[in-house]
């Protein structure tokens, strides 16, 4: 894929992460949706956003053990397009119970989680060398189209909600270019005694780095999705707009992290390690900006912010993962890296009633959502002590080698 024209390989980056960005579309209508469904707690209307993160958590470890090996590259990617586009148009027409709308999420999730690998069919497809470059690629046209896709969301989603759903239809565009533009990589060649035992310690899977990381992402996505599901909530609680100005927030997250995903690859060849403090640090300062806001225009800002920072960890994260383990690894290393996302997607919705049971003493939390918020604020505060002073034991090992 090396040879692939310029303009094609930026074609099937979108087929690889289009699914993904497509994810958070119906975020803006998550309050609409409890209007139409007036019998439904909240927690059950959520899992409209946090489903396909409970399937990818299911089923992403077995299809990564599988994808390269026993189902081809090209299959996985277009199955999983398809499912998601099947799953994620349903609702458009298959409404009349809110169960019906949760059996085509379940669908989609079942195609969702066939992306779990992503960052590992990248690096494969377009070699370990430009791997960080079209990982950032990819995920900057996944938060563009997650940018363009929430705008039309909140604005369909004023119409009629059904209207919002149609917007997958982008899951049909990713299907035909995986289908017609990637080439399966060839297998890598049988290694002899010497190498296998050479390679032996990369091939470890559960290595102290990986686990860190996971723990990391589950973590991450505690605080991170109640944001991304949840935001409606937060500005019809505020009292500062409708589902368009939502979706307003819920796009700025995704501006956030288009514009870093564009300049990762330069991003981590300048700051190396550190970018992940970066990253973090800035999640942080969205956060404390949302928390304050008192117009729209806060909310934005807190979500641009929360966004680059969120991006910038999540793509820190598999690349450092990618680095620590051997390649017959690397699919079920990333895919483990993104079963711990889902799981924390997931589970957020119960993690942000216990915030708000956890922080009932505090006066300025008037609701879950902002105690979510909160919580989010403290536990990416103590993940950036946890690698300021990796990092630094790190840079000292270093010295102490040169």
């Amino acid at each position: 894929m090396e040879n692939q024209a310029a303009w094609k390989k930026w074609v099937l980056s979108f087929g690889i992460f289009a699914c993904v960005g497509s994810t958070i579309f119906a975020s803006p209508i998550v309050q609409t949706l409890s209007e139409s469904y007036p019998n439904e707690s909240m927690t059950t209307i959520r899992l409209v956003t946090t489903l396909p993160s409970l399937m990818s958590f299911t089923f992403a470890l077995v299809f990564a053990s599988l994808v390269g090996k026993k189902i081809r590259y090209k299959t996985a990617l277009v199955l999983g397009s398809l499912l998601s586009f099947v799953g994620g148009v349903l609702p458009a027409f298959w409404n009349q119970s809110f169960g019906q709308i949760i059996v085509a999420r379940l669908i989609y999730g079942l195609g969702f989680s066939m992306f779990a690998s992503r960052n590992a069919v990248v690096a494969q497809a377009f070699g370990q060398k430009d791997a960080a470059l079209w990982m950032g690629r990819g995920a900057f046209l996944s938060n563009i189209l997650s940018i363009l896709g929430q705008l039309a969301s909140g604005k369909l989603g004023d119409i009629d909600w059904r209207y919002s759903f149609l917007l997958y239809f982008v899951c049909l565009g990713a299907m035909i270019a995986n289908l017609t533009l990637f080439r399966e990589p060839e297998k890598a060649a049988p290694r002899r005694p010497q190498e296998q035992a050479e390679a032996a310690p990369k091939e470890k899977l559960f290595t102290p780095i990986v686990c860190m990381f996971v723990g990391m992402s589950v973590l991450s996505a505690l605080c991170i999705y109640p944001y991304l599901s949840s935001i409606s909530n937060f500005v019809a609680a505020r009292e500062l707009g409708a589902a368009s100005q939502s979706s307003w927030a819920s796009a700025a997250f995704s501006l956030g992290g288009a514009a870093t995903a564009l300049i990762f690859g330069w991003y981590d060849r300048r700051f190396g390690r550190w970018g992940v403090n970066i990253g973090i640090a800035t999640v942080v300062a969205g956060y404390a900006c949302v928390l304050s806001a008192r117009h729209i225009a806060a909310v934005v800002l807190g979500g641009v912010l929360c966004g680059a920072g969120n991006n910038l960890v999540n793509l820190y994260i598999p690349k450092r993962v990618l680095e620590s383990v051997g390649r017959s690894r690397q699919a079920l290393a990333v895919a483990l890296v993104a079963s711990a996302i889902s799981f924390g997607s997931f589970f957020s919705s119960y993690f942000m009633v216990f915030a708000k049971k956890a922080g009932a003493f505090l006066p300025f939390l008037n609701n879950e959502v902002e105690a979510a918020f909160f919580a989010g604020i403290c536990l990416f505060s103590l993940m950036f002590v946890q690698m300021l002073v990796l990092n630094l034991r790190q840079t000292k090992r270093d010295q102490d080698r040169g």
